[in-house]
């Protein structure tokens, strides 16, 4: 009989389960009130009485002391194991169900001010990851692609399973309040122009994404900002009406590298440093302080304070501008260590 009724108690759904315990609880609250009116005064103390005896928790305060009152005890008793076991059952049940389901991706991303990646390209973009992690606490980073689980465990490491060109899969990332996307050029395609084709119809995508929330939600401010890998450099003026906002060239970084190690040995160290966050010294971002009317005057507040001004957006020549006027829209950059970048950052 017991095997019975936890084979039925596992067929039931939640809203059967929860109707039954609803049931049960309040039908025992009445009738031991009804039994006993004397003891059970109210049908609070008898719903406090059916809690305590249905999960076996017996404190004692209240007790039925009449033959039909035992039964109904014992009746409880049996009840409580099967409507709570079967709660439990069924708690535990949707915990794996949902675990089982965020590592196949198919739990939307509520989060928002994340970084988005599609495509997992091995080595790449386990790197990419680790970084990001490492350096940056306290954003989430939320991975689209088309494996059947998530390639990495972490608690701020999200995936999402589905085609990065439908504007569906996009949303369940959460793309559109993300902080950027970084797309990564396909893995295992070896011809440069489908590589570079395949990736030119998500940023598209993207784009087109973009512009229609944009368009729903009134607003009309900047776009989602994009960082592409291409195989070919050849082909970045095809990107042009997609609005990438950066390149970065798949294997043309590593030949850059080896050259200027050749030139200059050694080089390669320093460029090592700037790209891993585990050196002493990184590269970091910050916004004009008020007080600040030309490059001279950030470049030497900065010194004193322990960072090297090193450009304004992707413009490295500002060491020959120091009497030039920073413009509104600056974006400074500034080599120095977490602690330094700490203490300066938020300096008006």
């Amino acid at each position: 009989m017991i095997l019975r009724l936890l084979s039925a108690a596992s067929k039931l759904n939640g809203r059967w389960l929860t109707g039954t315990a609803v049931v049960f609880f309040s039908f025992s609250s009445i009738l031991i009130h009804l039994i006993e009116p004397e003891k059970y005064t109210t049908v609070f103390k008898g719903l406090w009485w059916t809690v305590v005896t249905a999960s076996t928790v017996g404190y004692g305060d209240y007790f039925p002391e009449t033959i039909p009152g035992m039964i109904l005890g014992i009746c409880v008793i049996f009840g409580g194991l099967f409507i709570i076991g079967s709660s439990v059952g069924k708690i535990t049940e949707q915990i794996i169900r949902l675990k089982k389901s965020k590592e196949e991706g198919r739990v939307a991303y509520l989060g928002k001010d994340h970084y988005v990646m599609i495509g997992w390209s091995s080595e790449k973009s386990m790197v990419t990851v680790q970084e990001l992690l490492e350096a940056d606490t306290k954003r989430d980073i939320v991975l689209i692609d088309r494996m059947a689980h998530t390639p990495f465990v972490h608690e701020r490491f999200h995936y999402i399973q589905g085609d990065p060109t439908i504007f569906a899969t996009l949303d369940h990332a959460g793309v559109d309040r993300c902080s950027n996307v970084m797309i990564f050029a396909p893995d295992k395609e070896t011809d440069p122009l489908k590589a570079d084709g395949q990736t030119l119809i998500i940023a598209t995508s993207i784009e087109s994404f973009g512009q229609e929330r944009q368009v729903k939600d009134g607003r009309d401010g900047k776009g989602i900002y994009t960082i592409v890998e291409l195989v070919h450099a050849a082909h970045e003026r095809n990107f042009k009406f997609a609005n990438v906002d950066e390149f970065v060239l798949s294997h043309q970084s590593t030949s850059f590298l080896m050259a200027k190690s050749s030139l200059h040995k050694g080089s390669s160290q320093l460029f090592k440093q700037l790209l891993d966050h585990a050196y002493g010294e990184d590269l970091h971002e910050l916004q004009p302080r008020a007080g600040w009317r030309t490059y001279g005057d950030a470049h030497e507040q900065l010194k004193r304070e322990g960072a090297n001004l090193i450009a304004d957006r992707k413009d490295l020549t500002i060491i020959r501008k120091l009497n030039e006027p920073i413009p509104p829209d600056a974006r400074l950059f500034v080599i120095c260590d977490d602690a330094t970048y700490e203490a300066i950052k938020d300096k008006k």
